[in-house]
């Protein structure tokens, strides 16, 4: 096993509430936190990002069929960053 594959091992074993596919550790391997999600929460609030991620085929399937209640139309905008 490699350490990129332990560090993501190690992450995806936080308690959902700390887990964040923010972290770095997840962001270089995150097969582990999606077993994790898989298993334990098929649909997900990362708690740091605030946005959901959802493990389930058929519940994916059912998102993307239903765009009137799975939407993105809310969310506000990323202000660019300008340099100074």
């Amino acid at each position: 096993m490699s350490l990129t594959d332990e560090k993501g091992r190690l992450a995806a074993e936080k308690p959902l509430d700390q887990l964040t596919f923010l972290d770095m550790d997840v962001v270089k391997c995150p097969y582990h936190a999606y077993k994790k999600l898989h298993q334990d929460a098929p649909v997900f609030k990362d708690p740091v990002g605030g946005f959901y991620i959802i493990s389930h085929y058929d519940d994916i399937s059912k998102a993307l069929k239903d765009t009137a209640t799975f939407s993105s139309d809310s969310l506000m905008p990323i202000k660019e960053k300008t340099r100074p």
